[in-house]
């Protein structure tokens, strides 16, 4: 916006504006389809009685290390991503599980754990885009693509 002013070119800032208004914006329903069921997700497991019992679990781990409970939060995240869980969904459920006072961890090492599992995801999940997109290109299945020729 600042460069549009400075250069003068703001009808084309405007042309661009309206065009994805009206032609990107539309064809983006399944993302706001997801993101809103990740939020509703997230909204009514915070506010149910599950995350009462999901929090008393994990307090069992709180004499554990946290590098053992990180490395089980990225196994759990890319396992419910290989039968076809989304991420988002378990790294919200996750973060709202680890948000009670006196975790064993949280702040950046949670944080940590939780953008390694959503990369393991990326890398081994044959429903990631990228996966998909690789497989396509490549003419083979997204299995041998996500699972095989990473762990070769």
């Amino acid at each position: 916006l600042f460069f549009a002013v400075l250069m003068g070119k703001l009808n084309i800032l405007g042309q661009s504006v309206s065009s994805f208004l009206q032609q990107t914006l539309p064809g983006m329903s399944n993302e706001f389809t997801q993101f809103i069921c990740i939020g509703v997700f997230g909204y009514a497991f915070a506010h149910s009685p599950a995350i009462q019992f999901v929090q008393e679990q994990l307090s069992i781990f709180g004499s554990y290390n946290p590098g053992i409970v990180g490395l089980l939060i990225i196994a759990l995240i890319t396992g419910l991503a290989l039968v076809g869980i989304h991420p988002i969904i378990s790294i919200s459920s996750i973060a709202i599980s680890f948000s009670m006072k006196g975790s064993v961890l949280a702040g950046l090492p949670l944080a940590i754990a939780l953008l390694a599992g959503y990369t393991m995801y990326f890398f081994l999940s044959p429903f990631s885009s990228m996966v998909m997109i690789m497989a396509g290109l490549s003419k083979k299945n997204v299995y041998e693509i996500g699972l095989r020729l990473n762990w070769q």
